[in-house]
């Protein structure tokens, strides 16, 4: 596959320690970790496996207990 754009996202210090965490305990380069995630969800979508993503990505999304959950752009728990 041949890679031909490249996107830049601005990221909470908090989150980029932790995918700096998460891939040293990897032995990869944080972006390595990024692209896999990225195309591992792309996948899932793909195969249907989680729909909702556009719902969580705009705001908040209700749960099956009729709570509401923040979207991925807000209030993300990295612990």
């Amino acid at each position: 596959m041949k890679i031909t754009q490249v996107y830049a996202a601005r990221l909470p210090e908090q989150v980029i320690n932790k995918l700096k965490e998460i891939a040293r305990a990897q032995y990869l380069p944080p972006r390595a970790v990024v692209r896999a995630w990225i195309m591992q969800r792309l996948e899932a979508e793909r195969m249907n496996e989680n729909p909702v993503v556009g719902a969580e990505l705009a705001g908040t999304t209700p749960t099956a207990d009729g709570h509401q959950t923040q979207g991925a752009g807000a209030g993300v728990n990295i612990d």
